[in-house]
């Protein structure tokens, strides 16, 4: 009975440590045939299993889809998550691969030889989405900002004489006595 425990125990510790030095994709954003996509997005994650070489990564252009307009280096942006961030567009089928038969730059942290296993996702983003621009209303101008007329830059008590009259917010003038 002890010499099956033990067996059972060696067999135990051997597909543990096999599983540790295995890598692999658990999860992607968007998601492995997702269907509209927000052209939005900006950014392709993906999270490993376990902890990756931070130096280290192979994105690799692969079919049925496009590959995404890359627009900047991949972000570590923890020991098991990447982002790569990428520009969509509206209505487009997309593929790209992590890791290939040929390109194996996502290694594990802790065993530089264990490559991960490779993944594809593929998605399409559904059509482009308008963003509504809000019109802000103008302000009225601060005095300061206002065009400096000779008649206002006149010194005190020069016989400048400005005159003010009430419109009573008729539009086009026309207050006290005017016409339309």
């Amino acid at each position: 009975m002890k010499k099956m425990l033990a067996a059972v125990l060696i067999v135990l510790l051997g597909v543990s440590a096999a599983s540790a030095r295995r890598c692999f994709v658990v999860k992607t954003s968007p998601l492995d045939g997702a269907k509209n996509v927000p052209v939005t997005l900006g950014n392709i994650e993906v999270t490993f299993n376990a902890p990756v070489k931070q130096n280290s990564y192979s994105f690799v252009r692969t079919r049925p889809g496009r590959t995404p307009d890359v627009i900047g280096q991949p972000m570590f942006v923890s020991p098991r998550v990447v982002r790569l961030p990428v520009a969509l567009q509206a209505r487009t089928k997309y593929s790209i691969g992590i890791n290939s038969q040929r390109h194996r730059g996502f290694r594990l942290a802790a065993d530089a030889k264990a490559r991960c296993k490779p993944h594809v996702i593929t998605f399409t983003t559904g059509p482009e989405t308008r963003q509504l621009k809000i019109r802000s209303k103008k302000l009225p101008r601060p005095i300061d900002a206002l065009p400096k007329w000779p008649s206002l830059l006149s010194p005190p008590g020069a016989g400048v004489t400005l005159q003010a009259r009430n419109t009573f917010g008729r539009i086009g003038g026309g207050g006290q006595g005017g016409r339309l």
